[in-house]
């Protein structure tokens, strides 16, 4: 590893909240955050039906995440960028890792 980046410890600018509407009239809730040098975007997608927006098929029980990481500053050209996520929550969960369009085929 040459350089990380904790983001917990980054600062991010006020939370967004829009809604879209899809060609087929269902609405899509985007809820966006980035860091104050908007090298890092975050933008979650929520729906209450399922619904495709962005070439995606999401449902009410799924949330989409998008990262965006723009311009980030490498320390040599050979370098890779990695993304690591965790998150915490007091309640008890289950992860699924197949998508609507994943159990669809």
């Amino acid at each position: 590893m040459v350089s990380s980046l904790v983001m917990s410890n980054t600062t991010f600018s006020n939370i967004t909240y829009t809604n879209s509407t899809t060609p087929s009239g269902k609405t899509v809730t985007i809820i966006e955050t980035h860091t104050l040098d908007n090298l890092f975007s975050i933008i979650i997608y929520l729906v209450s039906e399922r619904t495709v927006f962005l070439n995606n098929t999401i449902t009410h029980k799924e949330i989409k995440i998008d990262f965006k990481i723009i311009n980030y500053p490498f320390t040599n050209q050979s370098s890779r960028l990695a993304l690591i996520t965790q998150v915490d929550t007091p309640f008890a969960i289950s992860s699924e890792h197949n998508t609507y369009d994943e159990a669809q085929g």
